[in-house]
């Protein structure tokens, strides 16, 4: 399951997180959006892509969220250590091991099911500290591969080992729609889902 997060931006949005069945066969908008997101389902993933109408079907313009480290990066493991150092902190701690920080190319086969299952996604957002998947194709027009730097308003914040601290700030992240879903790397939908899984307009 994902995490879901109205990005109102000092707006209310006027839509929560719902259960897929809640609504399904009492509300007609919700109908509207099951037939829209069979309809993608259906269709070649190359027509899904290219398709504007696959970006808007529920609430309007849905993109999702990645937040993405690489604990193995000798560069990215260096700043960490200095800025353990800075503020005095131990190296070694449990809130500070190496497994939660590590790497198996999760985000790989996320992005794959996202494609199969979520093909009305806008845009995907990749949240990391200056890294990026060696594989990754980052001039793919969905893609949107974004560094700390851009969202987090005081620097000073920065360099952020926080996985709290960072979903804190995900609605300055820029250029993201309204509504966004959120997701961990190591998240996977096994099945096709539309909009109306995660938002209702009540």
């Amino acid at each position: 399951a994902a995490v879901c997060h109205p990005n109102s931006g000092g707006r209310d949005s006027g839509w929560r997180l719902v259960g897929h069945a809640q609504h399904q066969a009492t509300n007609p908008s919700i109908r509207t959006h099951l037939e829209c997101s069979a309809s993608r389902a259906r269709s070649s993933s190359a027509e899904r892509a290219s398709d504007p109408a696959a970006a808007t079907c529920g609430p309007g313009p849905i993109d999702a969220v990645y937040t993405w480290v690489d604990g193995s990066d000798p560069v990215w493991q260096e700043r960490k250590r200095a800025a353990l150092q800075r503020l005095g902190l131990p190296a070694a701690s449990p809130s500070n091991r190496s497994n939660r920080f590590a790497n198996h190319d999760e985000l790989r086969y996320s992005l794959r099911a996202l494609e199969t299952n979520m093909p009305w996604i806008r845009h995907i957002h990749i949240l990391t500290d200056g890294q990026r998947p060696t594989w990754l194709n980052t001039d793919h027009p969905r893609i949107r591969l974004t560094d700390h730097r851009a969202f987090f308003r005081d620097a000073a914040h920065l360099p952020c080992f926080n996985s709290l601290a960072i979903e804190a700030n995900l609605r300055l992240v820029p250029g993201l729609a309204e509504h966004f879903i959120y997701f961990n790397d190591d998240m996977l939908i096994n099945r096709p889902l539309g909009a109306e899984a995660f938002f209702a307009a009540d």
